[in-house]
């Protein structure tokens, strides 16, 4: 009975991750609890099935249908436990990393999906999402060409534990939120106001309506500042405060507002 190779590169592909998950259940930064250990364990199990039945499945692999029915249920279970339990640092998209290798002359599933952005607000997780995305962007480029288990492993290993380390980011946005929100001195959130024509204007309406104003470009030269985007993405709007602009699509608006706000406070104390 002969295995295709692409077979093959899955199954070695879904029982690395399998061991990746495993590894991670003793982790100590931050603890897991009994629900996020087993969480792990499931995965692991899930993916070690997808793994046998690509190798034992071979008629059902074809150009039409690469992945076996048996194959896509076990990953799809998978993928449903990381979607439930996302402070295990385990991907939603984990079916993504076995299956692109069987799809080698389709653009459109030997891709796999980046993490969704966590909004976040401040210019320090802004900066270390954009650097965490872009890593693993550059790791999924890399796992397209490679042929070699033991190059695969290893970058597989890579990008999982930079999604490891986005859910720890995601875990200190949610704290820093949960601070914000019951704190008094929480900054204001952006007055929306019409366009201003002119620098003066702009001026004259903080002065009347506060220090955090947002308006309307009429112009699309300018990019949203968010660096989640996978490319260039035109802004919409552009968020003042107090004369310092931050262009932004609506996604990121709130976003905006803070980083405008921080930007202020730090060009504010520079001598």
């Amino acid at each position: 009975m002969t295995i295709p190779s692409a077979a093959l590169a899955a199954a070695h592909r879904a029982r690395a991750i399998a061991t990746i998950a495993r590894t991670c259940t003793t982790k100590t930064t931050p603890v897991l609890d009994d629900a996020g250990r087993t969480a792990l364990h499931k995965i692991a199990q899930l993916l070690d099935a997808a793994a046998h039945a690509l190798e034992t499945e071979p008629a059902t692999v074809d150009n039409d249908d690469p992945v076996p029915g048996d194959v896509e249920v076990s990953l799809q279970a998978a993928e449903a436990v990381a979607l439930a339990h996302p402070g295990v640092g385990i991907p939603r998209t984990l079916g993504q990393y076995v299956t692109a290798v069987l799809y080698p002359h389709d653009s459109a599933h030997s891709k796999v999906d980046l993490p969704l952005s966590l909004l976040p607000r401040t210019i320090k997780a802004i900066a270390r999402e954009a650097e965490l995305l872009s890593r693993i962007h550059y790791l999924h480029g890399a796992l397209q060409f490679v042929t070699d288990q033991v190059t695969t492993t290893l970058l597989l290993e890579d990008v999982f534990r930079l999604h490891w380390q986005h859910a720890r980011l995601a875990d200190s946005i949610t704290a820093d939120r949960a601070r914000s929100d019951t704190s008094p001195t929480s900054l204001p959130a952006a007055v929306d106001i019409p366009t201003p024509t002119t620098t003066g204007a702009l001026h004259q309406a903080h002065d009347r309506l506060g220090p955090t104003l947002t308006y309307e470009l009429t112009s699309a030269s300018l990019n949203c500042f968010s660096r989640v985007h996978p490319q260039p993405y035109p802004a919409t709007r552009m968020v003042s405060h107090r004369g310092v602009k931050v262009p932004t699509c609506e996604e990121h608006r709130d976003a905006a507002v803070h980083a405008a706000q921080e930007l202020y406070n730090l060009y504010d104390t520079v001598d």
